[in-house]
């Protein structure tokens, strides 16, 4: 049985402008097309010198040309879609904070896992921090901040993030008075982040998903693929892999920008950083953890039963002939493009590969994507069983160059 993983490498393999520096920017002249007072053809030359992807830049160039007067009762926009990003980033926490920081190049990578690591700073210091989150807390953004550190926490970040900080319309969402707590910060906090994530929604599956395919993977298309395990929000463009055609199960959920906020799946948080005992103990902030939110979203185990099948008899009866006329001595295969292993994806990457009976090909675009692949899966799988499973007579790990894209 042959099972694909894919991650947002194939996204960006197939020209889908899907980094996390592509979504800050298209949010960025969302609000830009807004507020702008010029003419159009002075954004729209603006636009075109900051943006390269034609379908997200004509995207952005509706928003403008749908926009109603300001302080309109009906709403800023006529389209609903853009419209809800207007409401879903007025005064975000971490919509501005992420602008902040990208914007002074303080991210510390390119990648998504690099987004989350941010947010997990934040998270992490806070709650290793906060000893009652009940305590009254100061609205002045450097009290927070300065009342949680100390001269060799070096909190620039949190300083930055505290700064954004503005309890008015939570208190008056959520209906609440009187003096702020450190529960009402990290109830705050959550609401703006799920925010951010409906704007993302928004942004791949009404502007990203609407994209062409043009070209695709001679790897993935010569596959058999049984089943396919997706870390992406995306669908998989249809009808261009003959194989990938049975709905994959995306664990993260998936970007469908016509349902309501509320029934929202999408995964986006980070990893444990607790250890031992303490991790049942500290619980605040456990709503920013995936396991947490793949429970909450419900976004499935479908890939255990699948695990399942292929440790079961009518598998093995089933794949002997194949076996026989393989170069693996193995029944089942495992084949991951475009992911990069990292530590905040471990359970999940470590319960497959560590699966019985199987083997794993992992693609890599260069010798430093396959650098970084090795060092994060070396965090998930322990030196020792990553050197057993690469250096043996029959290694179960296989890296494998990609091949070139080509035109469909």
């Amino acid at each position: 049985m042959n099972m694909l993983i894919i991650g947002n490498g194939f996204d960006l393999a197939h020209d889908r402008p899907t980094t996390y520096a592509d979504f800050l920017k298209f949010l960025d002249y969302i609000l830009l097309a807004r507020d702008f007072l010029a003419d159009k053809s002075q954004f729209e030359n603006n636009l075109a010198t900051d943006i390269n992807c034609c379908a997200v830049k004509e995207y952005i160039l509706s928003s403008f040309d749908t926009r109603r007067n300001p302080g309109a009762e009906t709403g800023w926009n006529k389209n609903t879609a853009v419209q809800e990003l207007y409401e879903c980033l007025d005064n975000n926490i971490w919509y501005e904070y992420f602008c902040s920081i990208h914007k002074e190049n303080k991210i510390r990578g390119n990648n998504w896992i690099d987004f989350e690591g941010e947010i997990r700073e934040i998270i992490e210091f806070l709650d290793r921090k906060i000893v009652n989150i009940y305590d009254q807390i100061n609205c002045v953004y450097d009290e927070i901040a300065s009342s949680l550190s100390t001269p060799d926490d070096a909190p620039s970040k949190l300083t930055c993030f505290c700064s954004k900080i503005n309890f008015t319309d939570y208190k008056r969402i959520n209906k609440t008075s009187g003096p702020v707590t450190y529960f009402n910060l990290i109830e705050k906090t959550y609401q703006d982040l799920q925010r951010l994530i409906r704007c993302l929604e928004i942004y791949l599956d009404d502007c990203v998903g609407k994209m062409p395919i043009l070209h695709y993977s001679p790897d993935i298309w010569e596959l058999d693929i049984d089943y396919v395990l997706s870390f992406n929000y995306t669908s998989i463009p249809l009808g261009i892999y003959p194989s990938l055609n049975a709905q994959p199960h995306n664990i993260h959920g998936c970007a469908e920008a016509k349902r309501l906020p509320a029934e929202n799946n999408m995964v986006l948080g980070v990893n444990e950083y607790w250890v031992g005992d303490d991790k049942n103990t500290h619980t605040n902030f456990n709503l920013y953890k995936k396991f947490v939110q793949r429970i909450i979203k419900e976004t499935g185990i479908d890939y255990k039963r699948v695990l399942r099948y292929m440790q079961s008899e009518d598998n093995k009866r089933k794949t002997v002939l194949e076996v026989k006329n393989s170069d693996s001595p193995y029944t089942n295969h495992f084949y991951i493009f475009g992911h990069s292993l990292d530590i905040t994806d471990g359970d999940i990457l470590r319960e497959i590969i560590e699966t019985d009976d199987t083997d794993t090909t992992i693609f890599y675009r260069d010798k430093q994507q396959q650098a970084n692949q090795i060092a994060n899966l070396s965090k998930v799988l322990g030196q020792d069983e990553l050197l057993k499973r690469t250096f043996s007579i029959s290694p179960t790990i296989i890296f494998k160059k990609q091949a070139d894209m080509k035109e469909l």
